[in-house]
């Protein structure tokens, strides 16, 4: 026999084996994957405590006492070891965004408490990334009449007890918004998004939104990047005439944004309002069909090189043909015959 395992440490292994067998134990009634949060927060505890368990006791024993352990054995314990540690940093992560929603959550309902839904929202089929961006500003849009009421009530206030400002008026509030994803034209080079003023399209805001925002998760230009692009177009619709200065601050401001107003990002409320309030009701954004595409040039001498313009409205009936370079800055612009519908290129949606 070993001389570093005696007959007097028998008891002291046999205790050590059975601290093995509750910890198999604990293995084998490892919740599944589906099962709820409080059991795998059960189990990790209970693993936990039993792998703790048999390191302090492993400790007590003469290096030999140990080698009776099979190599499997302990790289089975060092696998559910490190999944242990894993699963309670999971559940630190998972407390942590908890806490902070919740917090997001409380200031959203104090500060910002027209960043939410009006009503039940009814969902749709969406198809294209333009209707989707439609429904969007549906959504979005009670947000920034709530936020236009808000700053006038308090400006109204400050007014009466003597402060110095100015009461915006929204002079041209649109009734809707016409989106279409296409490329922004060179007078707007380096905008992801420009706005066609309402009072120039008979009461409805164009908005066009650049086809390089994917709204992949793992880039910056996220759907919820998108929903903010997107409201920061809508504000300039309201606020015709100011620019990023006076009433288009103020109300960005009240929404939550962040940074420059000439390049402005979503605050903290704001992406948190969006996720919870806007994207819920959206189908992914990457999935949708992108309406952008030119037509492909035929060969030499069989048909036309130009690409092809007209008016959707039947009655008006114009065509013209311009190259692909043209068509970026006519795309949805007036119809010049009948002046009131927006013009379309061939093979753009």
């Amino acid at each position: 026999m070993d001389a570093e395992m005696q007959p007097t440490d028998q008891p002291r292994t046999i205790e050590l084996k059975e601290i093995i067998n509750n910890l198999s134990d604990v293995l084998w009634i490892r919740p599944k994957p589906s099962a709820t949060k409080k059991k795998h927060v059960e189990w990790t505890l209970m693993a936990f405590q039993s792998i703790s368990g048999f390191v302090d006791e492993l400790k007590d024993y003469p290096g030999s006492a140990g080698k009776w352990l099979s190599k499997k054995t302990k790289n089975d314990l060092l696998i559910v070891q490190n999944d242990v540690v894993e699963r309670i940093s999971e559940m630190m992560e998972e407390a942590n965004t908890e806490i902070k929603n919740a917090e997001l959550e409380q200031r959203l309902n104090d500060r910002f408490p027209f960043l939410q839904s009006y009503g039940p929202i009814e969902d749709r089929k969406i198809t294209t990334r333009e209707g989707w961006l439609e429904r969007a500003s549906e959504l979005m849009m009670p947000w920034i009449i709530g936020a236009a009421e808000a700053e006038k009530a308090q400006r109204t206030i400050l007014i009466e007890n003597g402060a110095k400002l100015r009461l915006y008026d929204l002079k041209h509030p649109p009734s809707g918004f016409d989106v279409a994803v296409a490329p922004i034209e060179k007078a707007h080079r380096g905008c992801v998004g420009v706005c066609r003023h309402p009072s120039f399209h008979g009461g409805r805001a164009r908005i066009q939104i650049a086809p390089i925002l994917s709204g992949e998760d793992d880039s910056w230009m996220d759907q919820t990047y998108i929903c903010h692009v997107l409201l920061h177009e809508m504000v300039h619709a309201f606020t015709e005439g100011h620019g990023h200065r006076g009433a288009f601050m103020a109300i960005m401001k009240r929404l939550n944004s962040a940074g420059k107003m000439t390049a402005s990002s979503a605050g903290d409320v704001q992406a948190y309002a969006i996720k919870t309030q806007v994207l819920p009701h959206l189908p992914d954004y990457t999935t949708l069909h992108v309406p952008f595409s030119i037509p492909k040039r035929g060969k030499r001498g069989v048909g036309s090189r130009m690409v092809k313009i007209f008016c959707p409205d039947e009655g008006c009936g114009i065509i013209m043909r311009a190259s692909g370079k043209v068509c970026e800055s006519i795309h949805m612009q007036p119809c010049p015959a009948c002046e009131e519908n927006p013009l379309h290129v061939e093979g753009w949606q």
